[in-house]
């Protein structure tokens, strides 16, 4: 720490406070242990840097950056809007704020809140949870099936840029991303457990024994007894998939292919030919959005800016040129675009411009 200390005082270093103020780390939380363990990496690597005195301030400069960086782990946000593309704050993109609602067995849409969560319970009841905002809805007095909803199933519709989680009556959960709608009963029946889904959740599904959970999605139908993974199957897009991270799980693609997944598998599906694979992967990194948090292990800039243009709600055009740049490592999902697309510009070669409240990405 000493090293540091010194190194941050050295008036020697010119503008070197200047540059250091032009990032910024992302608010994250470390143990003490991992602290301690970055400060003794940073000053090991200091120490190497024992040549001319300039050269020597330079490369400290360099290992403490690069010390940042082990810490923020692409988690840092260059203020340079000249060399990064980035924008002034006058010219903030603004999304599309759209409502999550959700329509009732006997037809009524709901609007929840920023950051509603839904409530089920084992006497039908619906309960609608968020920020300034409780709401119980009661059972229709009709029975489910006369009800204007010829399925009997609640709807919830999440649009772009926000999401959302919801309790089923049996305890389970779900993880619910943007531009997804689940329908679902508000009570399970007895002997089975069915949901349907357009778009991306994780579930953590409560286990029982004589009663099968159920998931249709994107001509997949999964199915589990009690386990944790993620389900991606938006309508306009040409694959589906699966992921297991704890538990097993059956997956019947089409009318006949069936696959039995392990923890730690990722099965994908084509949906014009059937074709499907199964790939073993690092399973959180394709669910840790529920957290805040995108990993890329050499997916294209364009998949990349797609996904990203559903999380904020905003439209991000990408260029030809770069649509194949190959994106590696975590990227952290901060309240604004802008940093978001701040931090891709200091991990790749591009930069971006908004007219008209678009976005244009473009190699640098």
């Amino acid at each position: 720490m000493d090293i540091i200390n010194e190194l941050l005082n050295d008036t020697e270093l010119g503008s070197l406070e200047e540059d250091l103020a032009a990032v910024r780390l992302n608010d994250l939380h470390f143990t003490d242990a991992e602290k301690q363990a970055a400060k003794l990496r940073m000053e090991q690597r200091m120490t190497a840097y024992d040549r001319t005195l300039r050269w020597r301030h330079i490369g400290k400069a360099a290992v403490l950056l690069a010390g940042i960086l082990t810490i923020g782990t692409l988690g840092w946000r260059a203020v340079s809007h000249q060399e990064t593309g980035g924008l002034a704050q006058a010219e903030r993109i603004v999304p599309r704020n759209l409502d999550m609602v959700l329509t009732t067995t006997d037809g009524h849409a709901l609007t929840l809140s920023e950051g509603g969560e839904l409530v089920c319970s084992e006497l039908g009841y619906v309960t609608i949870k968020g920020a300034g905002q409780t709401l119980t809805c009661k059972p229709s007095a009709n029975n489910a099936k006369q009800t204007t909803r010829d399925n009997g199933l609640c709807e919830l519709r999440v649009p772009e840029g926000k999401r959302t989680q919801i309790e089923l009556s049996d305890g389970s959960r779900l993880w619910v991303n943007s531009a997804t709608t689940v329908s679902f009963p508000i009570k399970f029946e007895d002997t089975e457990r069915c949901i349907a889904v357009d778009g991306e959740v994780y579930l953590e599904v409560a286990h029982r024994q004589d009663c099968p959970f159920r998931v249709e999605a994107g001509g997949l139908k999964v199915e589990v007894l009690g386990t944790k993974f993620g389900v991606t199957a938006y309508a306009g897009q040409t694959q589906a998939s699966v992921v297991l991270a704890e538990g097993r799980v059956d997956v019947v693609v089409g009318d006949s292919a069936r696959y039995q997944l392990q923890p730690g598998q990722l099965l994908t599906t084509d949906k014009g030919d059937g074709l499907s694979r199964v790939d073993d992967v690092e399973a959180y990194t394709y669910t840790s959005w529920k957290d805040g948090l995108l990993y890329f292990n050499g997916t294209p800039l364009g998949q990349a800016l797609d996904w990203l243009a559903k999380q904020y709600a905003v439209d991000i055009n990408c260029s030809p040129n770069s649509a194949h740049l190959k994106l590696y490592g975590k990227l952290i999902l901060e309240e604004h675009v802008e940093a978001v697309l701040d931090n891709l510009t200091v991990i790749e070669p591009i930069v971006y411009k908004v007219r008209n409240n678009q976005v244009f990405v473009d190699e640098k």
